[in-house]
């Protein structure tokens, strides 16, 4: 069964309800290597969201907008194929649909990386990241989503689990003011959000044998699941929780029921133990 985005669909999709609209791809370069490589070979028109910028030097991590080429879908096949494959599980990729020509979006789209957080300090918003976009949709008001949307009509984006998600939009005149402000409580309710990034991503460094066994279609559930887990016995410490996420990879996702575990835990809770000093102390004896 092929669990890869059909990007043919949406852009069918699409044209039924925007005729007049183009479609485009929205991708991080760096969440997916050889993409402009691939744009070149096919003679595809993009352009870099670093442009004019002083990061424009830095083509592989740069955010790459380009037309999605399915007017011509049988020619295109096997570039569209490589795109969904490369994009679907890589938290890469953003869809959108739009009137405005290549030029004028990536105007658009480069004004809204710029942010400024608390104590005035300016930021590089990373949007073009799926779970970055997600979360901003989240704490933005009202006002403020309907501006940063205005550049489409519609935007999709697979979620961490690879399911493409659907945001409409109402395309316009770009009223955006860069760079986009963010008060404190937008600001911790975005870092909360991403909290199940910043696990994931030290997972992965930490346990890289083990995080390959997290199936990627069920790694966001399995992994919000331990988190709230480790939240109830106590832990709240970034480092802690991942090491609690490492062991239920390695043990199974109900290890805090199993002994010695359960047992750990449970004086944890009660004595304020160190939980890294005793699962060491537990390892070392295994």
């Amino acid at each position: 069964m092929n669990s890869f985005l059909n990007i043919h669909a949406v852009c069918n999709e699409s044209d039924q309800t925007y005729s007049s609209n183009l479609m485009y791809c929205l991708a991080d370069h760096a969440g997916m290597p050889g993409l402009h490589q691939q744009l070149v070979r096919r003679e595809l028109q993009w352009a870099s969201l670093f442009q004019g910028t002083t990061e424009e030097a830095a083509l592989s991590v740069a955010p790459l907008i380009f037309e999605l080429p399915t007017k011509n879908y049988d020619n295109n096949r096997s570039f569209l194929r490589w795109l969904t494959e490369h994009g679907t599980y890589t938290s890469s990729m953003l869809l959108l649909s739009s009137p405005s020509d290549l030029e004028t979006l990536r105007c658009q789209l480069t004004r809204r990386l710029h942010a400024r957080i608390t104590d005035g300090m300016d930021v590089l918003l990373r949007y073009f990241d799926p779970r970055v976009f997600e979360s901003l949709l989240s704490v933005l008001d009202v006002q403020q989503a309907s501006a940063f949307l205005s550049p489409a009509d519609c935007w999709w984006y697979p979620n961490r689990s690879g399911q493409l998600i659907r945001r409409q939009s109402a395309w316009g005149i770009d009223e955006f003011l860069s760079p986009l402000h963010l008060d404190a409580e937008q600001e911790f309710a975005m870092l909360d959000a991403n909290e199940i990034d910043v696990v994931e991503g030290r997972l992965r460094s930490m346990f890289p044998d083990l995080a390959i066994r997290l199936n990627v279609e069920k790694r966001e559930h399995f992994l919000r699941c331990q988190i709230a887990a480790a939240r109830a016995t106590g832990i709240e410490s970034t480092n802690d929780t991942i090491l609690y996420c490492g062991l239920a990879v390695l043990h199974g996702e109900n290890f805090a029921k199993i002994s010695p575990w359960c047992e750990i835990l449970e004086n944890m809770r009660i004595n304020k133990l160190n939980f890294s000093e005793e699962v060491l102390a537990v390892e070392e004896k295994i």
